[in-house]
C-alpha cells in the first residue's frame, strides 16, 4: 500500500509538473500574441518592428515572399495549447 501510494503521488507530481508546463507555454504564447497584435494594429511600421517578425524577403519578378520568423510563424499556425495531457 505504501508502494502504491507514492507511486500514485509521483503521478500527481507529474501531472502538477506538466500542468505548470503548460500554463508557462500559455504565457509565453499570449506575450508573443500580444506583441504581434500590437505590431499589427500600428499605422506604421518601423525597422525594429519588422526585425520582430520577419526572418527574410525574397523578391521575384512577379510576387514578394515574406518568410516569418520561425516563432511568430509557428504561433500563428499552432496558437495556444489549451489541453492537458495526462
Amino acid at each position: 500500500m505504501i508502494n502504491r501510494i507514492k507511486g500514485l503521488q509521483n503521478q500527481m507530481n507529474l501531472n502538477v509538473d506538466k500542468r505548470n508546463d503548460i500554463i508557462r507555454i500559455n504565457r509565453l504564447a499570449k506575450t508573443a500574441i500580444d506583441i504581434f497584435n500590437d505590431i499589427l494594429n500600428k499605422k506604421s511600421l518601423d525597422k525594429k518592428d519588422l526585425e520582430l517578425i520577419i526572418d527574410k524577403i525574397i523578391v521575384f519578378e512577379d510576387r514578394i515572399h515574406v518568410k516569418l520568423k520561425a516563432d511568430i510563424d509557428n504561433l500563428l499556425k499552432v496558437g495556444v495549447v489549451t489541453t492537458f495531457y495526462y
